[in-house]
């Protein structure tokens, strides 16, 4: 009985790991992981520079916990002295552990996104942006456990598993376009949207370890989002982010509400945003951030509400995020005549 109930964990486990080979890692905070979602929305921002880390912790009450890191790294650089093109530069790495097998992913993502002005208040852009990534994966097979190695219920590790896999690293190339549109209005362009869509493994890359062809679907994003002033110091935003992957479809929607402080020049000083997110048929996803000058701290948690939440007690991850954005010298202050959509 007990070889029994070991062989299943062991599917399960297998499972998982097939499972996250099938689909890329995704946060809960998209809007921090540009490069991932969109890369013709990197440069979204207000600033000459972005500065970003992600970490989230994922499905400690079931299995081995999820870890995933990211680092992302954005500048923007006006074409012209009066800044009405804008050229974005980006570069994402991120490091992924997943499941009882410790399936590892680590890639490097850099990105060029070139916005061209649509009118001359340096409001309206539409932009174009380019990705080619590097992924290397692998996993150890000596994490896991099979049938062939259980003999009276009784396991031993030197036993053979029984299974031909000799490959255990797998390495590919990503290329990943995205386009959109964003603007900003009313008083003192106090509000602002953007439009976007992106496609990913355009060059349908391997994502198996052995010897047959199997490729990693394309991957299709929709992005959008809203922000709205109300008031002197309030501000609303809506953003939504879709993805479409084989089988897989998954969305994110969200309400998201910031209060600003200004200082003695009636600059903004400190912002706290509060609002929640629902990621379709699977989490609630409280957030929390805060913003101070330059700075930038993230926090959000999902609450599971599938059909995994009586094994995970609704439990789903941590997220935390920080961010520094700055400007360079600038003379001219040409960066600061391009108007940003404010989703901070």
């Amino acid at each position: 009985m007990l070889k029994k109930i070991r062989l299943v964990i062991t599917v399960l486990a297998m499972s998982m790991f097939v499972n996250v080979q099938a689909q890329d890692i995704h946060f809960s905070q998209f809007y921090e992981s540009t490069i991932l979602r969109n890369p013709s929305l990197i440069g979204l921002f207000e600033g000459a520079y972005k500065i970003s880390t992600l970490n989230k912790s994922q499905w400690q009450s079931i299995s081995k916990p999820y870890q995933t890191n990211l680092v992302n790294t954005e500048i923007r650089v006006p074409i012209n002295k009066s800044a009405e093109d804008v050229i974005s530069f980006g570069l994402t790495f991120f490091s992924d552990k997943a499941g009882t097998a410790q399936l590892k992913t680590q890639a490097v993502y850099p990105c060029i996104n070139y916005s061209k002005s649509l009118g001359g208040f340096h409001n309206e852009y539409i932009s174009l942006g380019f990705t080619v990534g590097f992924m290397q994966r692998n996993f150890d097979i000596s994490k896991l456990t099979f049938n062939e190695q259980y003999f009276n219920s009784a396991f031993s590790s030197s036993n053979a598993n029984g299974e031909n896999i000799t490959n255990t690293n797998s390495s590919q190339m990503d290329v990943g376009v995205g386009l959109n549109y964003s603007r900003s209005f009313g008083y003192e362009n106090g509000s602002s949207f953007y439009l976007g869509a992106a496609a990913y493994h355009l060059n349908q890359p391997k994502s198996n370890f052995g010897n047959t062809d199997l490729t990693l679907p394309m991957r299709f994003n929709i992005n959008m989002g809203w922000a709205s002033a109300i008031g002197e110091f309030w501000n609303m935003q809506i953003l939504t982010n879709a993805c479409m992957q084989g089988a897989y479809i998954e969305s994110t929607s969200g309400l998201l509400f910031n209060y600003r402080t200004v200082d003695k020049d009636y600059k903004t000083d400190f912002i706290l945003q509060l609002g929640a997110l629902y990621r379709l048929q699977d989490a609630i996803i409280p957030t929390f951030k805060c913003v101070y000058r330059s700075y930038q701290l993230g926090l959000s948690y999902d609450i599971n509400i599938s059909s995994l939440k009586v094994a995970s007690n609704s439990r789903g991850g941590l997220e935390c995020s920080l961010a520094i954005l700055g400007v360079f010298r600038d003379a001219n202050r040409r960066s600061s005549k391009t108007i940003c959509p404010h989703f901070y």
